[in-house]
């Protein structure tokens, strides 16, 4: 499995609480994201997937997406370069 790196920007009270949560459930920040994550992607999806693979899929029917699709792989490539790219777009703003 492919693993990705997500950047996510959020105020330094919600960092500073992000933080305290994770220290008093024991976890790292980023397990605790990463779940929290995970079971909002669930709740979006059927349950009947048995594989990661089959989430996505089913998500992505669920909204409508064709992952074969021209759009869906240009879409798909041009976030890739982005994120290549350090989102520098963005950047200028981020403290």
């Amino acid at each position: 499995m492919t693993e990705k790196v997500l950047t996510i920007r959020m105020s330094e009270q919600e960092h500073r609480a992000l933080k305290l949560y994770a220290v008093l459930q024991g976890r790292s920040v980023n397990a605790v994201v990463t779940d929290l994550i995970r079971a909002e992607l669930a709740r979006q999806a059927p349950s009947s997937s048995e594989s990661r693979e089959e989430f996505v899929a089913e998500l992505l029917a669920r909204f409508g997406i064709d992952p074969d699709s021209a759009e869906h792989q240009a879409a798909a490539g041009r976030a890739q370069t982005e994120v290549r790219h350090g989102g520098s777009r963005t950047s200028q703003g981020a403290a």
